[in-house]
C-alpha cells in the first residue's frame, strides 16, 4: 500500500493480522483481515469485504464525531487492508493484569462506551483487548468489525454485559471494576444534562399574552393578563412599564407570550427586533440564561 513502511507484527490471529510501521512519516497501524481457509472463497470474500466495509464506516463516521476511536488513514478493500491512526497505550487487559490502573482508568472507561452509545452504535465485541488506555489514562475503542447501528437499549446492554462477564472472568480480583465503569458511564449524561437547558415552556407559570400589530396608522399593541376577558390597548412605553410590574411580582415565574395576528403588516425583521427586545427583558427563561 502506498505511503506504508511495515514495522513488527503485533498480532496475528486467525481473522486479521496487525503490524505496527509508518503512513507517510507518521505513526500507524495496518490491520489486513486473513482468509478463513474453512469457509468458500467466495463467502469468505463478500463476509470479509461486508464487514470491512462496515469497520470502515462505522470507524470513520464515529472519529468525525469525536468519538474516542482511532482515525483511518487509507483502506485497501481488494487486499483487506487498513491503515489507521497508531494509539500509544496498552490493552486494558494488560493494564488490569499489571495493576496499573486506578479508579480513573475504569472511569474513563465508562465515558468513552457512552459516548460510542450515544452515537447509536454498540460495539459488537467489546472486551478488555478492544479497549486501549493511552499515556494520558483515557481509553480508546479500537476494532469495530463487529459493530453496528443500534437504536435499542438492548444492543448497548449487551455491550456492557459482555464487559461484566470478562471482568468476572478475568479480573476477578478488581471487585469495583464494572461498578466504575458504570458510574462513569452515568456520569456522562450527568453532565450532558447540564448543559442541556430545559424547552421553555407555559407550565406552571403566569402567562401574560402581548399581542402586536403594525397597521396603516402604524403599531399598536395590547395586553392580556390571566383573569382579563379581553386584550386592553397599550402604548409601548406603558407595555414595558406592565411588563416590568409583572417581573416585579412574578420573577422567574413570568411567561411572556408573543403574538403577531396573520394579517399583521408587521415585517419579519421588525417582528423579530421587537419579540428579542421583549423577551430578553421579561420572559422567565432569558433571565435565567
Amino acid at each position: 500500500m502506498r505511503g506504508w513502511n511495515g514495522g513488527e507484527i503485533i498480532h496475528l490471529g486467525a481473522e486479521a493480522e496487525v503490524s505496527t510501521g509508518t503512513w507517510y512519516g507518521r505513526e500507524a497501524i495496518q490491520k489486513i483481515r486473513r482468509p478463513r481457509g474453512w469457509r468458500h472463497p467466495d463467502l469468505d470474500k463478500s463476509l470479509t469485504n461486508r464487514r470491512l466495509t462496515n469497520e470502515i464506516k462505522l470507524t470513520i463516521w464515529l472519529s468525525s464525531n469525536n468519538a474516542p476511536v482511532p482515525a483511518i488513514w487509507d483502506v485497501d478493500l481488494q487486499e483487506a487492508r487498513i491503515i489507521m491512526e497508531k494509539i500509544r497505550g496498552r490493552p486494558l487487559i494488560d493494564v488490569l493484569k499489571d495493576a496499573e490502573h486506578d479508579d480513573e482508568t475504569l472511569l474513563n472507561v465508562g465515558r468513552s462506551i457512552r459516548i460510542l452509545h450515544r452515537n447509536a452504535i454498540n460495539h459488537g465485541d467489546l472486551s478488555t483487548n478492544n479497549i486501549i488506555i493511552t499515556d494520558e489514562n483515557e481509553a480508546v475503542i479500537i476494532d469495530l468489525g463487529l459493530a453496528s447501528r443500534d437504536y435499542e437499549l438492548e444492543g448497548y446492554g449487551v455491550d456492557l454485559h459482555v464487559l461484566h462477564e470478562i471482568f468476572r472472568a478475568s479480573h476477578p480480583e478488581i471487585d469495583n471494576a464494572m461498578e466504575l465503569v458504570l458510574q462513569g458511564y452515568e456520569s456522562l449524561d450527568a453532565k450532558y444534562r447540564e448543559l442541556v437547558r430545559p424547552a421553555r415552556s407555559p407550565a406552571g407559570k403566569y402567562v401574560v399574552d402581548v399581542i402586536v400589530e403594525k397597521t396603516d396608522t402604524g403599531m399598536q399593541y395590547k395586553m392580556q393578563q390571566p383573569g382579563q376577558t379581553e386584550p386592553v390597548f397599550v402604548n409601548r412605553d406603558t407595555l414595558e412599564q406592565n411588563l416590568q410590574l409583572l417581573k416585579d411580582q412574578h420573577g422567574t415565574s413570568l411567561y411572556t407570550k408573543i403574538i403577531i395576528p396573520s394579517d399583521s403588516k408587521l415585517l419579519h425583521d421588525e417582528a423579530w427586533k421587537f419579540t428579542q427586545e421583549i423577551l430578553q427583558k421579561y420572559d422567565y427563561y432569558y433571565q435565567q440564561a
